[in-house]
């Protein structure tokens, strides 16, 4: 029994050899003003890496109106500027029970597709890989912001349909007893149709899962974007591509490079590492999202606009050189 995860088992897998250079641009357009009438309406999609909230005006003092998830498409139909100059979108989507609302959101979360212009070659690779077409339109927007990735097709043998029903056996996948109802399970077993309850499992706390939500979280094409691409990054090893030079070359200028020398306190309970700069690593290192504990007695979370704090290494962006061949499903 397991809760519901993102493992894929769709007819293929993919695989992207991550570029040197995986900067994002960033947006040029206007920056003040109300839109004029004839404003361009514009297709484009949420970005906020999880729920990306909409409000009733242009700024974060004006209040929310519906909270997109990522991914959500919605069309840009003009734009404001908030008191802090700030430049906010006013977008159309469709909402809850289908109607179409519209609201504000921040331009740093929306996305508008790039503009792909016809690459024959990468054309025949997907076609020589045999991704289907319903898979090319995403493959296409990512070739075009990120040329030097490569994606690859590998077959199952697994059939959509039979995963599906293996997957949604009751008790086999869980979702929160929280989550809205269309997440949870209706099926004999999942559902006590007597009492209008879910039967919970894990101490009450998570509940079966519907064939809707697992088909939706098992199908790749929902997640080939530039932020949820990465979990399907290939693994195993390439000898080709993962290479001494390749290596040294991703951890340049990081806590990682240059040489190791054993901690002469051989009696040490723990281990240390020294970079180029003289900062420790390894045990309490913490960045976004990760905490952990620090050697030296601090606290070992960063604090916004910090990169580095006593007993963590230095974290920073450091897109250098090519040692890693990702995947991903088709």
């Amino acid at each position: 029994m397991k809760r519901l995860n993102y493992k894929r088992a769709a007819a293929f897998l993919m695989g992207c050899l991550l570029a040197v250079n995986t900067g994002l641009g960033g947006f040029s357009g206007p920056i003040g003003g109300i839109a004029s009438l004839a404003y361009t309406e514009r297709s484009a999609t949420a970005n906020a890496n999880g729920t990306l909230n909409v409000r009733s005006g242009p700024g974060t003092t004006y209040s929310v109106v519906a909270k997109l998830s990522q991914g959500a498409a919605v069309t840009v139909i003009g734009e404001a500027s908030a008191s802090d100059g700030a430049l906010w979108y006013q977008i159309r989507f469709t909402g809850s029970g289908g109607a179409q609302t519209t609201g504000y959101a921040s331009s740093a979360y929306i996305q508008f597709p790039a503009s792909y212009s016809s690459d024959s070659d990468f054309e025949a690779h997907l076609n020589s890989e045999g991704f289907p077409e319903s898979y090319k339109p995403a493959l296409r927007q990512l070739h075009q912001k990120y040329p030097n990735w490569v994606f690859r097709a590998q077959k199952t043998g697994l059939d959509w349909n039979d995963v599906i029903t293996n997957e949604s056996i009751v008790g086999r996948n869980l979702v929160q007893n929280g989550s809205v109802s269309s997440w949870k399970s209706t099926e004999p077993g999942a559902y006590d149709w007597d009492n209008s309850s879910w039967p919970g499992f894990d101490s009450g706390n998570w509940v079966a899962a519907s064939s809707d939500i697992i088909r939706y979280y098992m199908d790749p094409r929902n997640f080939l974007d530039e932020t949820y691409i990465f979990q399907f990054l290939l693994q195993s090893y390439n000898g080709s591509t993962q290479t001494r030079e390749g290596l040294e070359n991703l951890v340049s200028g990081t806590f990682l490079s240059g040489s190791y020398t054993p901690s002469s306190n051989s009696g040490s309970s723990g281990t240390s590492s020294q970079g180029p700069s003289g900062s420790s690593g390894g045990p309490g290192v913490s960045g976004p999202g990760v905490s952990g504990s620090s050697p030296s007695g601090g606290s070992g979370v960063l604090t916004p606009g910090q990169t580095s704090g006593p007993g963590m290494a230095s974290i920073e962006s450091n897109h250098v050189g090519l040692v890693a061949e990702p995947t991903v499903p088709a």
